[in-house]
């Protein structure tokens, strides 16, 4: 009796307890929204503990809690502590988030006015357009810069419900767009050109755009290029020239918009750029030309040179898109290649011919794909299933249903993805079987995908497996439960999952920022990573280094002038090596080449790989973790490809 009554007198303390950094970790880190202790932590003395508190509420995303951080804003005077809140708002979102951060717009400070438009751009609607539209005007080059990609994430193709803008707003923003594309900050410049590629609503500034592909700041010319995909003719020689633009990225990007604006007349320029692409980066280049020549006519004779790629070509990405090409060309002649591929000991070369296979006759691609789907390895076939839910869907259930029972995590995940595309409403009772047996970190995404495709089915008839999901250990399971209920009418869907806690621990408060070597195939790179940012990520990073768990390990994808992806112990993306970590979301940002973060599932899924951007990426902000920063091999990271190995890690 005396020991319980000490244990509960101990409890009582500590929840009576003024919030310290200790307490504001752990409560982060298991997600517990309780409102008393994080207003008690917002307005605690130390200003490092507020603005702890801020960004910790941020990671919740929970909109119920926005209201602490809005009426802490008015009241709290340092500045650093206003950012973590005006940050935090943009995380947690809903009406008294936007309320606030429209007010911050009018702040003094540039960088308050400047994480008020960015939070906007992710918790806005149709109210704000006009806000940040002013707010291209700012005196401050920040502020434009945030404005500028407030409204492409608003209004641009990676939002999930764009808002529509009218002819008149549309071409006013524009036209101060292009006025910030002769701005002096190259910071600046690429945010506008950003903005001009992703809002398709908005008219096109060709010649600012024009001019930008010559900017000296290789972001800039990138966006510009993406750009003018819309151009029309007009823009074809200046598109023609950026081919051989001495950024990969750029390059590639100027091929796909070339055959987009200029249509049949691309192909003669993108033909030769297959045969001058040549350096360590020009896989991106072939790449890009291929998937644009796959748009055009082509005359006969190019045939050969497409054929002589996916022979030989020591890229699979590039093999893949020339056997995809080839087979649109000439199937007959494509047909030996693709039986060589489907013998070679390269799994993301077997991989990629079951993507291409899509191009072929439909009875010699059936053929081909049934039998990668029963390779030995799961990169190829899972690549097989998603293509035969392409091109015979009728096949693709059949085969759907049998790999659900596969006890390989990616096989049975791509079945139960393809199932939500292709399946029957009666599959509804297969998807919640995995469901049921999918269980630990490593088959969160089998999880995910069985809840969202059950929801897609027939939510109805799924209803009591998906109400079960609403208290899935994993956040992402839960909310994608609450919301294929929501969208089936159902009441009374509140998700509540369970407190748990990264696997990881968090690094050492107060220990210096770790370095760590990856030794690629192709080349050193050095990350500095940011234990400040992301403590749980950085320690699972390095101990997973220190035990040798990164050696040999590859990169299993690259996206031309996006990112690159890898460490998977599995080599398909599927994997997490036992890690389960929360987002540690700061403000850090996906805004050059060089920024590693860590790929998810959904919210809270983070494991064992990496991602590093090849370029701005804005769109994941405030989505992904950020970690860690190429300080040493930017070059190296822009020739990795697919299969390419880090040989050994090594913690500095």
């Amino acid at each position: 009796m005396g020991r319980e009554l000490a244990v509960g007198l101990a409890l009582l303390a500590a929840a009576c307890a003024p919030p310290g950094l200790d307490s504001i970790a752990s409560r982060e880190d298991a997600r517990v929204p309780d409102r008393r202790f994080w207003s008690r932590a917002l307005a605690a003395g130390e200003p490092a503990v507020r603005a702890a508190a801020a960004r910790a509420i941020g990671r919740l995303r929970d909109p119920g809690l926005a209201p602490l951080l809005a009426g802490r804003l008015g009241a709290e005077r340092s500045p650093a502590v206003r950012e973590e809140i005006l940050f935090a708002l943009g995380q947690a979102g809903g009406e008294a988030a936007r309320s606030a951060l429209r007010a911050a717009l009018a702040a003094v400070e540039p960088g308050q006015r400047m994480l008020a438009c960015e939070a906007l751009g992710k918790v806005g609607g149709r109210e704000e357009i006009g806000l940040l539209a002013r707010a291209l005007g700012d005196p401050a080059e920040e502020v434009r810069g945030a404005a500028a990609l407030a409204l492409a994430r608003l209004a641009g193709r990676h939002a999930a419900e764009p808002v529509p803008l009218d002819a008149g707003e549309a071409g006013k923003i524009a036209g101060k767009l292009a006025s910030l594309l002769r701005a002096s900050g190259a910071g600046e410049r690429w945010r506008a050109a950003y903005a001009l590629a992703e809002i398709e609503a908005l008219p096109l500034p060709a010649p600012e755009l024009e001019a930008a592909l010559a900017d000296g700041d290789p972001r800039v010319r990138l966006f510009a290029a993406r750009a003018l995909a819309r151009a029309g003719p007009g823009a074809a020689l200046a598109l023609g020239e950026r081919l051989a633009d001495p950024s990969p990225h750029v390059a590639a990007a100027a091929a796909l918009a070339l055959a987009r604006a200029a249509g049949p007349q691309a192909a003669g320029p993108l033909l030769d750029a297959l045969d001058r692409a040549a350096g360590p980066a020009a896989h991106h280049l072939r790449l890009a030309a291929l998937e644009a020549l796959e748009a055009l006519p082509l005359p006969r004779e190019a045939a050969g040179r497409i054929e002589a790629l996916a022979a030989s070509d020591p890229s699979p990405r590039v093999r893949g898109a020339a056997l995809r090409l080839l087979a649109r060309l000439a199937p007959v002649r494509a047909l030996p290649l693709f039986r060589a591929a489907e013998r070679s000991r390269n799994p993301y070369l077997r991989a990629a011919a079951a993507r291409a296979a899509r191009n072929l006759p439909v009875s010699e691609a059936v053929r081909l794909l049934r039998r990668l789907r029963l390779d030995a390895d799961p990169r190829p076939a899972s690549a097989a299933l998603e293509t035969l839910g392409e091109i015979a869907p009728a096949t693709a259930r059949a085969e759907a249903l049998e790999a659900l029972r596969s006890k390989d995590v990616a096989i049975a995940g791509t079945a139960a993805d393809l199932l939500g595309r292709v399946g029957h409403p009666g599959d509804v009772a297969a998807l919640e079987r995995l469901y049921g047996t999918a269980r630990g970190p490593e088959r969160v995404e089998l999880r995910l995908g069985a809840v969202r495709s059950a929801g897609r089915l027939d939510p109805a008839r799924a209803e009591r497996f998906l109400r079960a999901a609403l208290a899935d250990p994993a956040p992402a399971v839960a909310l994608a439960a609450r919301d294929a209920l929501e969208a089936a009418g159902e009441e009374g869907a509140d998700p509540s999952p369970g407190h748990w806690r990264s696997t990881a621990p968090a690094w050492p408060r107060g220990r210096p920022a770790p370095r760590v070597t990856l030794r690629t195939d192709r080349g050193d790179i050095v990350l500095q990573l940011d234990p400040e940012a992301a403590p749980h990520h950085v320690a699972s990073f390095v101990a997973r280094a220190r035990e040798g768990k990164l050696d040999g390990l590859p990169f299993h994808r690259v996206v031309t002038g996006f990112v690159v992806q890898g460490l998977d112990p599995r080599g398909d993306g599927w994997g997490t090596g036992g890690v389960l970590l929360r987002d540690e979301i700061a403000p850090l940002r996906f805004d050059g080449a060089g920024v590693v973060g860590m790929p998810n599932a959904g919210p809270d899924t983070g494991g064992c790989q990496i991602f590093v951007t090849l370029a701005p990426a804005p769109h994941l902000d405030g989505r992904f973790t950020v970690f860690a920063r190429v300080v040493e091999g930017l070059g190296v990271v822009d020739t990795l490809d697919v299969g390419d190995r880090c040989r050994r890690a090594i913690v500095q």
